[in-house]
């Protein structure tokens, strides 16, 4: 967390053990080489129902190839920005510079809510796992939907997280807008 004059700014890293890291690397580099024996069968394929089951099958690994090298390169590079500012509030996930932020006035920001864990569903399971690109573990509710941060945070972090951007919000909704500023000097 970083204060500044008129704003106050949070970034997650997406880091995880370099153990796990290794073996997300070594299972990308094994499904390129699957997807690479693929390509050379369907090119070889003799017959047309081997080249379409070939093709299917690489329209299938393309999709998780995309996927694995995307969790590699968040794990890598990945952070969550999120910036409070007395005009708006903003979440951008980079990979390194790189994203797009998603702006919303502060005045529209209605409460934060942090995402109940569910220890006994499987898709819940799932999205906390290394080799995912998890669920948002906060919930800002805004005028214009919800927005989700905090991917991957655990329950005690989200609580952290979730009081501290409370407290910013406040914080900037009591700050004078700049224009109230600039006239009064």
């Amino acid at each position: 967390m970083a204060h500044h004059p008129r704003s106050v700014t949070f970034i997650i890293t997406q880091e995880i053990e370099k153990k796990q890291q290794r073996w997300l690397e070594i299972w990308m580099v094994l499904w390129l080489l699957v997807g690479a024996a693929w390509a050379w069968s369907a090119i070889v394929a003799i017959d047309r129902e081997e080249r379409l089951f070939f093709g299917i099958s690489l329209a299938f690994w393309s999709y998780f190839a995309f996927r694995s090298i995307q969790v590699v390169l968040w794990r890598r590079r990945g952070r969550e920005m999120i910036r409070v500012a007395p005009e708006a509030f903003s979440i951008k996930r980079a990979y390194g510079t790189w994203g797009n932020p998603r702006f919303v006035p502060l005045e529209q920001v209605s409460r934060l809510e942090v995402v109940k864990p569910q220890p006994g569903k499987f898709l819940a399971q799932w999205e906390q796992s290394f080799w995912m690109i998890g669920g948002a573990a906060i919930e800002i509710h805004t005028a214009r939907g919800v927005l989700g941060c905090g991917l991957q945070l655990d329950a005690g972090s989200a609580q952290k997280l979730a009081k501290e951007l409370d407290r910013a919000i406040r914080e900037m909704r009591a700050l004078p807008p700049v224009e109230a500023m600039s006239s009064a000097g």
